[in-house]
C-alpha cells in the first residue's frame, strides 16, 4: 500500500468517532403498560423507522454482549430528537428504565456504517444459509453493504477505506466449491490491508439486540449458566402486538409458545 493510501485509512479511522463501545442514545421515557419507550434521537439524526436496538444499564460505561438488558424498533420519528420504539424484549426482574442506554452498530446518528460479508452464516442452528438475513438485518437498520463473499465462490462489491466492519461467519466448507475458501480469506487479506475492523457475526447480532428464533432461554431449576446476561434473565416478556398503526419490521415477528403452570411466558 502507498504511503498516500495509508494517510488516507488513518485518517478515515480518526473520523470514526463512534465504535462498538459507544452508545449512540439513550432512553428518555418508558411506558411498561403499553410495552413503548422513548428516545433522545431524531428527525435530527436521520433515525429511520424499524431500526433496532440494543438496551444496556445507565451505568455502563463501555456495552457489550454480557451487558444487554434487552432491545428495543424504532416505530415513530416524532420530533428532532425524539423518537417512540416499541419494546421487543425486556426483563421484568430489571425492566427498561428512563436513563438506559441505547446502541446499535449498524448505524450512527447522521451517518451510515458500510459493512462486507464473508463466510457462512447459520445464525440459527438449523443447518442453512442466513446469509440474507443477516444482510436485511444490516440494510432495514441504515447499513449499507460494500461487499460480500458469496456461497457460490465469488466475490461481490469490493472493500473500501469507508468500509467500517468486515463481518465474518463460519469459514466455508470448500468440498464442493473450492474457490470458496480462497474468497473468504481474500476478503480478509483486503480488510487486512485496509486496516478494516474484523467482528465474528456473533458480536454483530449481539450488539445489535437480535436473538434468533431458534435461540430459546430456559428458566427456573435446572437452566443452564451459559450465554450471555441478557440469555439468563428471567422472564423476559415477549414482544406485544403491534397497537401504533406504524409499519415495523418482520424480523421481530411474535413466536406462540405452550403455556406452562409455573413458565417464564
Amino acid at each position: 500500500m502507498t504511503k498516500q493510501a495509508l494517510k488516507a485509512t488513518e485518517k478515515v479511522k480518526k473520523m470514526e468517532t463512534k465504535t462498538f463501545e459507544v452508545p449512540d442514545g439513550k432512553v428518555v421515557r418508558v411506558n411498561h403498560r403499553t410495552k413503548r419507550v422513548w428516545i433522545n434521537l431524531g428527525r435530527a439524526d436521520d433515525l429511520p423507522n424499524q431500526i433496532s436496538f440494543a438496551v444496556y444499564p445507565a451505568d455502563v460505561t463501555a456495552p457489550n454482549e454480557e451487558t444487554v438488558k434487552g432491545s428495543i424498533e424504532v416505530v415513530d420519528v416524532s420530533g428532532d430528537a425524539t423518537a417512540e420504539a416499541r419494546i421487543l424484549a425486556d426483563s421484568a426482574v430489571d425492566p427498561i428504565m428512563p436513563g438506559d442506554k441505547i446502541h446499535t452498530p449498524v448505524w450512527t446518528p447522521g451517518q451510515k456504517r458500510r459493512f462486507a460479508l464473508a463466510g457462512a452464516f447459520d445464525i440459527n442452528n438449523d443447518g442453512r444459509d442466513d446469509l440474507q438475513t443477516v444482510k436485511n438485518l444490516i440494510t432495514m437498520n441504515g447499513g449499507t453493504i460494500d461487499a460480500v463473499a458469496g456461497p457460490d465462490g465469488g466475490i461481490t462489491g469490493q472493500i473500501t477505506l469507508n468500509t467500517r466492519f468486515l463481518v465474518l461467519g463460519d469459514p466455508p466448507n470448500a468440498k464442493d466449491k473450492p474457490g470458496i475458501l480462497e474468497s473468504y480469506s481474500e476478503m480478509q487479506s483486503q480488510a487486512d490491508r485496509l486496516r478494516v475492523e474484523t467482528i465474528p457475526v456473533s458480536q454483530l447480532l449481539d450488539m445489535m439486540g437480535y436473538r434468533p428464533r431458534a435461540t430459546v432461554a430456559r428458566f427456573g431449576e435446572g437452566a443452564g449458566t451459559t450465554g450471555t446476561r441478557f440469555r439468563e434473565r428471567n422472564r423476559l416478556s415477549e414482544a406485544p402486538p403491534r397497537d401504533s398503526g406504524q409499519s415495523v419490521s418482520g424480523i421481530y415477528q411474535r413466536e406462540e409458545r405452550p403455556r406452562t403452570r409455573g413458565g417464564a411466558y
